[in-house]
């Protein structure tokens, strides 16, 4: 009889068929195997081989698959529906681009009863061929939004405010559903947004660089259309960092965040000698702030109206 503990394993994807075959197969070594693993699937329509493959691929596994199909193109919805068809306390994130160590689903079971106090938990996320860092930025120190700058690959133990990113994360099931899961409204930084909130309701969260997994960054598929156009952002991307600021902490508190994305992708010197990429690339922050305030009064308004 195979050994199965309660995790349920959530993982979205969309257009990356070859991925999440790959991450079918890892499965299969996985020394102990969890409860049961939900794919959230958001493509619209694989190749036929593809089609062929995942279904042959998940018919003769030796996991519990729950394979969904889903129409919303959204990562935060998806691991909310995976999460409500979810029958296990112990829930763990992960991207489709990954690669697990056969131990994976075993530590992060040891690392929930070990720890029976903890309600989150953050892994490490490595890059192929990347060295641990074992330094943390000064931004890390700023007591609002300093935990965000944790660097994903850090090599030590992190005994309290760990950032939960999504790509590699542990949360009790019951932490997450009083959360009210994922902001399905966001399309980056819905997991920062998720643990900022989830400090704020006073759950605690550790980080443990033992559970590591590697990450591909593939970089076809999920929802690339918002990141960056050909020489700077877009106002889609600087919305999501706005808005992300202005619903949890406000300008004042979260301006190092702010200041040190904005600088980090306006100020260099590229883009600084061509005013016909600064300007245009200054208009679509201050239009991506517009934005995101626009959304939180209409949201605002929308819970004011069915109080």
């Amino acid at each position: 009889m195979k050994h199965l503990v309660p995790i349920s394993i959530v993982i979205p994807t969309l257009d990356r068929g070859s991925e999440i075959l790959s991450l079918i197969e890892q499965m299969e070594i996985l020394t102990v195997k969890p409860f049961e693993i939900i794919i959230i699937d958001q493509t619209d329509n694989y190749p036929e081989d593809i089609k062929i493959e995942l279904e042959k691929a998940i018919d003769s596994s030796t996991c519990n698959f729950i394979y969904q199909k889903s129409k919303i193109k959204s990562a935060g919805a998806a691991r909310n529906l995976g999460v409500k068809l979810s029958t296990q306390d112990f829930i763990v994130f992960i991207d489709d681009d990954v690669i697990l160590p056969a131990d994976f689903c075993s530590n992060y079971y040891k690392a929930f009863i070990d720890n029976p106090m903890v309600d989150g938990i953050a892994g490490r996320v490595e890059e192929i061929n990347q060295p641990i860092a074992y330094e943390l930025p000064l931004q890390f120190k700023n007591k609002n939004t300093g935990f965000l700058f944790r660097p994903m690959n850090y090599g030590y133990s992190l005994n309290e405010l760990a950032d939960l990113g999504s790509c590699n994360m542990g949360i009790k099931k019951m932490a997450f559903l009083s959360l009210n899961g994922f902001d399905e409204s966001m399309k980056r930084l819905e997991d920062s947004d998720l643990s900022l909130r989830f400090i704020k309701n006073n759950f605690r969260s550790i980080y443990d660089p033992s559970l590591y997994l590697i990450h591909k960054l593939v970089q076809t598929g999920a929802n690339r259309h918002i990141t960056r156009q050909h020489k700077y952002p877009n106002h889609l991307y600087w919305k999501e960092y706005f808005y992300f600021i202005l619903k949890n902490c406000g300008l004042v508190k979260g301006r190092s965040f702010l200041v040190y994305y904005i600088k980090g992708v306006l100020w260099f010197k590229p883009l600084l000698i061509r005013p016909w990429h600064f300007i245009p690339a200054v208009f679509h922050l201050f239009k991506g702030a517009f934005k995101a305030k626009m959304q939180l009064t209409a949201q605002s308004k929308l819970i004011h109206s069915n109080a």
